[in-house]
C-alpha cells in the first residue's frame, strides 16, 4: 500500500539559466568600471581594494539591499577576482595583484 505524506509548507525553487559572455579588458577599463560602480552604488570600493592589495585581508564583501548591489573581491596568490552584482547582471573580472596595486595604490 502506498502511503502519502502530508506537506505542511512548500519552498519556492527558481532555476535560472544564465547566458555568459567572456571579454577582455585593459586595466584602465577595469579601473573606469570600478569608479563607475563606486560612484553609482555608493560603495567604498577603492578603500576595500586598497586593504586587499596591502594584504590586510584576503577577501572583501560589500552589499546593499535596496537597490540590490553586491561587491566581492578575493585575493588568491598573485590573482584577484572581483564580482559585481546588481538586480540585472553579474560582472566577474580577474587581474593580477601587481595590476591591482597599480590602479589602487
Amino acid at each position: 500500500m502506498l502511503r502519502t505524506k502530508r506537506v505542511e509548507q512548500l519552498g519556492k525553487v527558481e532555476i535560472r539559466e544564465i547566458n555568459s559572455q567572456a571579454n577582455y579588458a585593459t586595466d584602465e577599463s577595469i579601473l573606469e568600471f570600478l569608479h563607475t560602480v563606486a560612484a553609482r552604488d555608493g560603495l567604498p570600493v577603492f578603500d576595500s581594494l586598497s586593504k586587499l592589495s596591502e594584504g590586510i585581508v584576503d577577501s572583501i564583501s560589500l552589499a546593499k539591499d535596496h537597490p540590490y548591489k553586491y561587491f566581492f573581491a578575493r585575493s588568491a596568490g598573485n590573482n584577484v577576482s572581483i564580482i559585481v552584482k546588481d538586480e540585472q547582471r553579474t560582472v566577474e573580472m580577474q587581474l593580477t595583484l601587481p595590476a591591482l596595486r597599480e590602479i589602487c595604490p
